[in-house]
């Protein structure tokens, strides 16, 4: 149960979308191997991603940016993006929780190879949010309906 309670807060926070702010990555409580998954799917339709974020089709573009400093491996999210001269850059948009130096609101420029997710709104439907789905099956059944995406 208490395991379970976890998961849900950590989904809680992931799922938040004040300001349309996706919250931190979540560090345990999921497969690893479908994260991996779910990571190389979001990189193989991240053209799809880039053509929508130019053409301006959709609304509240995100990407999660997978940083590694030394050993320790954390993911953010960045809003608000752009894609200019084979870049995308955005906002810092959950403060990091286990890597100094980069602050909420930043504004960030990351290489394609360093996006591991990504997600926009198109008529209310959302795209993208691979790792999302991951950590969704890891919430009780019963409780997996606040966090669903299409």
């Amino acid at each position: 149960m208490k395991y379970h309670a976890m998961i849900f807060i950590v989904l809680l926070c992931v799922g938040c979308s004040g300001e349309n702010a996706p919250g931190p990555m979540a560090t345990r409580g999921y497969n690893h191997k479908l994260m991996k998954e779910a990571i190389e799917a979001a990189k193989a339709q991240l053209d799809d991603f880039i053509s929508a974020v130019e053409s301006g089709d959709g609304e509240n573009f995100a990407i999660k940016e997978s940083i590694t400093t030394g050993h320790t491996r954390e993911f953010i999210w960045l809003t608000d993006v752009k894609f200019e001269d084979g870049k995308f850059k955005g906002t810092v948009a959950n403060t990091p929780t286990m890597l100094n130096g980069i602050q909420l609101g930043e504004q960030r420029t990351v290489e394609k190879a360093k996006v591991a997710d990504w997600k926009y709104e198109n008529a209310g439907k959302t795209h993208g949010d691979f790792t999302l789905k991951i950590l969704i099956n890891s919430v009780p059944e019963n409780d997996r309906a606040d966090y669903q995406t299409e």
